[in-house]
């Protein structure tokens, strides 16, 4: 029952478009909608003295990754002030400026944890060791995507290294999984 109130919430949130706060709150308290390898989220978010990740988290086998989260109202794909898409060459999609800056910034952030790799006293206050951290960077909705959008968003991920993309539909759309799945373990656990 606590995913699916989760799952409710969220679905609400998206649609009214809400700040980073909230997103950061809402995925902190259900880390479980981030999949099974995120176990905790790290106590102390900065990484240095200069970055704070949105949602450091430690995962299985005591390393690191770092989530950074923006909002789903931004747009995922570049758009002219007319609102015509953007299309490189006439033929290709372009990242918006926004999500671009995130996956500079992701990875900025794994580069500074990756520097404190061979510091015990980062390893024994977080509980982990940042060995090649990953980044995830949700960002926008994918709900009316056509062929062309999911294609460009496949070649996106695949070229970046360390660093995975979503939007706030993925992340929906795997937290609705993880409840039917659970849903599906408590009623075998049950008998029903």
């Amino acid at each position: 029952m606590l995913f699916r109130s989760a799952v409710a919430a969220f679905e609400v949130a998206l649609e009214e478009d809400q700040n980073e706060q909230f997103w950061q709150t809402l995925i902190e308290a259900n880390l479980w909608m981030l999949g099974s390898g995120n176990v905790a989220l790290l106590d102390e978010r900065r990484l240095d003295i200069k970055n704070i990740a949105d949602l450091p988290v430690a995962i299985e086998g005591g390393f690191m990754d770092i989530v950074e989260l923006k909002r789903p109202g931004l747009p995922f794909w570049a758009r002219r002030q007319s609102g015509e898409t953007v299309l490189y060459r006439d033929k290709y999609l372009v990242p918006n400026f926004e999500l671009a800056g995130a996956i500079a910034q992701t990875s900025h952030y794994i580069l500074q944890a990756e520097k404190k790799v061979a510091d015990s006293d980062f390893q024994k206050t977080h509980g982990i060791t940042p060995l090649k951290p990953r980044g995830l960077v949700i960002h926008g909705r994918s709900h009316n995507w056509g062929e062309e959008q999911w294609e460009a968003f496949r070649l996106l991920n695949d070229h970046l290294h360390g660093l995975q993309v979503m939007t706030f539909d993925h992340l929906l759309a795997q937290a609705k999984r993880a409840d039917r799945k659970s849903t599906r373990l408590n009623s075998s656990h049950l008998g029903i």
